[in-house]
């Protein structure tokens, strides 16, 4: 039924988001410099069982909230030179596709002025 000149909006719950990975932070390391530290994984549908794995792994994970993981990634995980795909897992969704962390022969930094106009 179409009243003119009144229109509506229906929201419709399509129930709870799929598990789905977005991003990964830290996303890189030079292997020259290996050492423990803790990665963010961002993404939907997380849950307090959901665990990141690391090329397969899974690693220490704390639940954040339904968008936030984090993983304690150990300096044996980074020490050699490749690509580490990063995944979340969990029981009630399956498995995410996978984030590419790389891991560099080296990794420059530049530092460039700031410019006060």
């Amino acid at each position: 039924i179409i009243l003119a000149p009144y229109t509506s909006k229906v929201l419709v719950d399509a129930g709870d988001a799929p598990l789905t990975l977005l991003g990964i932070n830290p996303s890189h390391a030079d292997v020259d410099k290996a050492v423990p530290f803790t990665l963010t994984v961002t993404g939907l549908g997380f849950t307090p069982s959901s665990v990141v794995r690391w090329n397969s792994s899974d690693r220490p994970t704390t639940y954040i909230d339904d968008t936030q993981l984090t993983a304690e990634i150990s300096a044996a995980d980074v020490s050699m030179v490749g690509a580490y795909p990063v995944t979340v897992y969990d029981p009630a969704g399956g498995e995410t596709a996978a984030r590419l962390f790389y891991v560099w022969e080296e990794v420059f930094e530049v530092w460039l002025p700031l410019v006060d106009r």
